[in-house]
Formats: C-alpha cells, sequence, structure tokens
C-alpha cells in the first residue's frame, strides 16, 4: 500500500508497513522556536518524532521551496533525491464567487473598503505571525495619512486578545478591522477589493495566502528575507525590525499605487502562478512520484 500524506501527523508513526510520500511544511520549531507555540515541549517532541520518521522511513517528501528543501538536508541530513519540490495548490480560485458577489457588495459588513486604504493580513493569532508589528507601523504611518485600515482574518491561536487589546491600549481601533470568521466567498472579496497584501510574518518560505494574492493580482508586502530567494523579487519586502520601512512604503503606495515598479511585479506574481501553482501542473509532479514508486513496486509481490 502507498499513502499520501498532506501534511505531518502521528499518524506517520504507525505506518512501518507502508510506504508513503509526506508534505513537509515548515521546520520553524527548530529556526524559531523561541515563539510560544513552539516552545511547548510536546510540540516540540512530537516534531521532531514524525520529522525524523518522514526523512527515515518516507518514499518521498514533498517541500514548497528550494528553501525548505536546504533546510531539511541541513537540519535531517536528508538525501537531496528524496525531496521534492512542489508549491502549494490555493483552492480560493477554484470556487466560483458570482453567486454572492452582489449581495457582498450591498452588504454593510464591508462597506468600510469604499471609504479606505485597506491592507489585508489573512493569518491566524500565533505570535510568528506578528501582528504586532502592524500596530507599530499604524503608529507611524498614522502621522501621515488618516484614512486607512489594516484587515485581520483568522483563528485564535492563542494571540488575538494580546493583539486586541494592543491596538486598543495605543488609541487605535479606528485603524484596524479584525473578524473572527469569514467564509471563502468573503475571503476572495476581500482579496478583490482591498488595495494590498501585507504579511509581516516571521515564517513561511512560501505560503497559500502569499499565491492566493498571486492568483487575485495584488501588490504584497512580506518580511525580508523570510521568503525563498525565487519569491521574494515578486513582493515588496520590508524590514521586520524597522516599521517605519513599511510604514514609508505603504504611504508611497497609497499616494501611487500603479507606479511600473508595483505593475511589473503583479504581472511577474501572476505568470509565476500559472507556471507553477496550477492544477495541472502539480497533479502532474504527484504523478511523477506515484510513477516512481510504481516502477520500483513492480520487483516485488503485490
Amino acid at each position: 500500500n502507498f499513502i499520501y500524506f498532506l501534511g505531518p501527523s502521528n499518524l506517520i508513526n504507525l505506518c512501518d508497513e507502508h510506504n508513503y510520500m509526506v508534505n513537509i511544511y515548515d521546520l520553524n520549531h527548530k529556526i524559531d522556536n523561541y515563539f510560544p507555540e513552539y516552545r511547548k515541549e510536546r510540540v516540540l517532541n512530537e516534531r521532531e518524532i514524525i520529522f525524523r520518521n518522514c526523512v527515515d522511513k518516507s518514499f518521498k517528501i514533498i517541500v514548497d521551496t528550494q528553501r525548505s528543501k536546504n533546510e531539511i538536508k541541513h537540519f535531517y541530513n536528508c538525501l537531496n533525491n528524496k525531496i521534492s519540490i512542489i508549491p502549494f495548490n490555493p483552492y480560493l480560485p477554484n470556487l466560483d464567487l458570482n453567486k454572492n458577489k452582489k449581495e457582498l457588495q450591498n452588504s454593510d459588513k464591508f462597506r468600510f473598503l469604499n471609504d479606505f486604504k485597506t491592507f489585508f493580513y489573512p493569518a491566524q493569532f500565533w505570535a510568528h505571525k506578528n501582528h504586532k508589528y502592524l500596530i507599530d507601523v499604524t503608529n507611524y504611518l498614522k502621522e501621515q495619512e488618516k484614512r486607512f485600515k489594516f484587515i485581520f482574518c483568522g483563528a485564535d491561536k492563542g494571540n488575538l486578545k494580546y493583539i486586541s487589546e494592543n491596538i486598543s491600549s495605543s488609541g487605535l481601533d479606528d485603524y484596524f478591522k479584525i473578524f473572527d470568521f469569514l467564509s471563502e466567498d468573503e475571503v476572495i472579496y476581500l482579496y478583490e477589493n482591498v488595495n494590498a497584501i501585507v504579511m509581516p510574518t516571521f515564517v513561511a518560505r512560501s505560503t497559500l495566502p502569499l499565491y492566493e494574492a498571486f492568483y487575485f493580482k495584488k501588490n504584497i508586502f512580506y518580511s525580508k528575507g523570510i521568503l525563498d530567494e525565487s519569491l521574494e523579487e515578486l513582493v515588496c519586502p520590508f524590514d521586520l525590525k524597522n516599521p517605519q520601512d513599511l510604514s514609508k512604503q505603504l504611504k508611497e503606495f497609497i499616494k501611487e499605487p500603479n507606479k511600473s515598479e508595483l505593475t511589473k511585479k503583479i504581472e511577474l506574481a501572476k505568470k509565476y502562478y500559472d507556471n507553477n501553482c496550477s492544477d495541472k501542473n502539480i497533479s502532474s509532479k504527484i504523478h511523477d512520484i506515484i510513477d516512481e514508486y510504481e516502477f520500483y513496486k513492480e520487483r516485488w509481490e503485490k
């Protein structure tokens, strides 16, 4: 039997008699282990057992970027040909919004989009997602611009209370809109109607929202030095240690959103998406792995 795990899980520890391939999304429990979500002993120990089994016992490991592949080779001494690079395949672009678009346009929920420059951060409330940075950015940006909002949406993973209290204690409630839950149609509507995407994360060599933003043709402001090198040229990188850097970039973006440099990034990002993230391209690469396994499987009795 051959099993495909979409992500590492404890089930892998039960697969000693089965061949499998598995996606490994990140190694941040080793790289960024100062964040509270990675400090729990149970999390660290479980991840180490699962990842060690992936390296030692899987047929193939699938990662999203070359940088992720290099990190697995470095931390786990994994063979090069055991790791395949296949980008994430966002599912939002495959959904049809037409039936709800008019209803959402007329909804009070999103009426504010017409009155402000809006910057969308679709991320769960983990510490490593670094929502706090955008509070610091706002303290600078509000001195030059008044009518802008950062939009947050994502499940609370322990950091929402801290972020909400920080916004309120800083007197910045007017500059933030926090949604606790949005339907898929609503998320798509935001992608289509916000001015840009901002992602001050400390992790993710690539990420689903990044590719979704490529598809919806939005400029992306992303943490400098975090992405795979092949992706950083498609975004507007900013310094995580200097919130004034992003504040300055957003001020210029508000003033001149259609600057040729920004338009070119959007075009290159969409081209990257079309060439790498399509269903056809990704399924083809997965089938190549399965075909390789089938070749070897002919060597023994079924």
